[in-house]
């Protein structure tokens, strides 16, 4: 698959467990790379295998072009007691809520607590 530098959004998977991701393709100093949702910038080399079985499904102007709607921010973590916990917050005011009432948890994320306290 030709992929110029764009930004995409691109499916993997089968009917049964298909995903979608956003794919951001860059050239910055005459290089070209390439970066699937939040991960971190990779050369472009490292593409083949990774874009393998993925399918392009839309092409998008800007990354201000997609609409998103029902948004969550889920955060997930183990206690000192081994314990997996989580926290879903529909926006940021729920999330610095959250980091406010459990500080500790807010460190394991280094987050800037003064920031947050702040709020």
């Amino acid at each position: 698959m030709k992929i110029e530098p764009e930004f995409y959004k691109v499916r993997r998977g089968s009917m049964l467990l298909e995903t979608s991701h956003y794919l951001f393709v860059y050239v910055e100093k005459g290089k070209k790379y390439y970066q699937i949702d939040h991960m971190q910038l990779q050369p472009w080399e490292k593409a083949e295998l990774e874009l393998e079985g993925m399918q392009v499904v839309k092409r998008y102007k800007d990354r201000n072009s997609p609409k998103f709607t029902g948004s969550r921010i889920v955060i997930e973590a183990v206690d000192e007691d081994g314990d997996h916990v989580s926290f879903t917050a529909r926006d940021v005011h729920v999330q610095r809520d959250i980091f406010r009432i459990l500080p500790g948890l807010a460190r394991s994320l280094n987050a800037n607590l003064k920031k947050v306290m702040k709020g």
